[in-house]
């Protein structure tokens, strides 16, 4: 079994998981904060968005049978992805108590944007590094 296999299968786990936490913590009712940040709301938003776009990425990458396509086709998924997800959760939320807003929407591309940035970097070096050492 070779190192890629390995790391999709890692990644595929971490997937799942960083999904669920992501759905899980946007749609449970939130009580009244006991201190308020301006824009901390955005900042969780982009937060969470950026570890679902990467680990989106890295999954999408390491699949066997997405090897072949191109960058811009795998980030262009990986934005469709956390758009529809991100979308979704944004028009769930009023019925669990929590405000639905543009701006986290917004925050949310913005941080699977980063996500992808952070993550194809990521892979790349792990590449150069695994192809040095062979």
């Amino acid at each position: 079994m070779n190192y890629e296999r390995i790391l999709w299968k890692v990644s595929l786990s971490l997937w799942l998981a960083v999904n669920s936490i992501v759905i899980l913590l946007s749609l449970i009712p939130i009580r009244q904060a006991v201190f308020s940040v301006s824009n901390a709301d955005k900042l969780s938003h982009l937060l969470a968005y950026a570890a679902l776009g990467a680990i989106t990425y890295s999954t999408i990458s390491l699949h066997p049978g997405m090897k072949d396509r191109s960058w811009p086709m795998r980030a262009l998924l990986v934005i469709l992805y956390c758009a529809l997800i991100g979308g979704a959760i944004e028009i769930l939320q009023p019925y669990v108590g929590r405000g639905c807003e543009f701006l986290d929407f917004v925050a949310d591309i913005t941080g699977a944007l980063l996500g992808i940035l952070v993550a194809s970097v990521g892979l790349f070096a792990v590449r150069r590094w695994v192809a040095c050492t062979q």
